[in-house]
C-alpha cells in the first residue's frame, strides 16, 4: 500500500471520494439484490398463490370425483337390480311361453274335436233331413190312403144305404 501511495500521490479528499464511490457501488449492488429479493418474494408469492389455487381446484375435483364415484356405485346398484328384474322377466316369459304352447295344443285339440263334432252333426243333420223327407212322403202316402179309404167308405155307405132301401 505504501508503494502505491508513493507512486500515486493522493489528492486531498480522494480517499473519501473513493470510499463514497465504493459505498455507492455497494448501495447500488444492495439495491439490485434487494430488487432481486423483492422479485423473488413476489415470484414466491405468485407460486404460493398458484399452488393454493391449484390445491383448491384439486379439492373441488376430488369432491366431484367422490360424487361421481357415489353416482357410479348407485347406478351400478340400480343396474344390478334392473338385471335381476330382467332375469325374473325372462324366466316369467319362458314360463308364459310354455303355458301359451300348452294352451295352443289344447286349442288345436278343441279345434279337432269341433271338426269331428261338426262333421258328426252334419251327418246327423243330413240323416235327419232324409228322415224328414221320408216322413213327409209317408204322411203324403197316409193322407192319400186315408183319402182313398174315406172315398171307399163313402161308396160303401152309399151302397149300404141303397141296398137297405131296396
Amino acid at each position: 500500500s505504501s508503494g502505491i501511495n508513493a507512486e500515486w500521490p493522493l489528492r486531498p479528499g480522494q480517499k473519501i471520494e473513493d470510499l463514497t464511490l465504493s459505498n455507492r457501488a455497494k448501495d447500488d449492488k444492495l439495491a439490485e439484490l434487494l430488487e432481486k429479493s423483492l422479485d423473488s418474494d413476489n415470484h414466491s408469492k405468485t407460486i404460493s398463490s398458484n399452488l393454493d389455487k391449484k390445491s383448491r381446484e384439486y379439492e373441488a375435483l376430488h369432491i366431484k370425483f367422490n360424487q361421481f364415484e357415489q353416482n357410479y356405485n348407485s347406478l351400478s346398484d340400480s343396474l344390478s337390480a334392473k338385471e335381476s328384474e330382467l332375469q325374473d322377466l325372462v324366466h316369467e316369459n319362458k314360463s308364459l311361453k310354455v303355458q301359451v304352447g300348452e294352451f295352443l295344443q289344447k286349442l288345436d285339440q278343441l279345434n279337432n274335436d269341433h271338426c269331428h263334432i261338426s262333421t258328426a252333426v252334419t251327418v246327423m243333420q243330413e240323416s235327419l233331413d232324409s228322415c224328414n223327407r221320408e216322413m213327409r212322403c209317408l204322411k203324403d202316402t197316409v193322407r192319400y190312403q186315408n183319402d182313398v179309404l174315406a172315398q171307399k167308405r163313402k161308396k160303401y155307405r152309399l151302397r149300404l144305404c141303397v141296398d137297405t132301401t131296396a
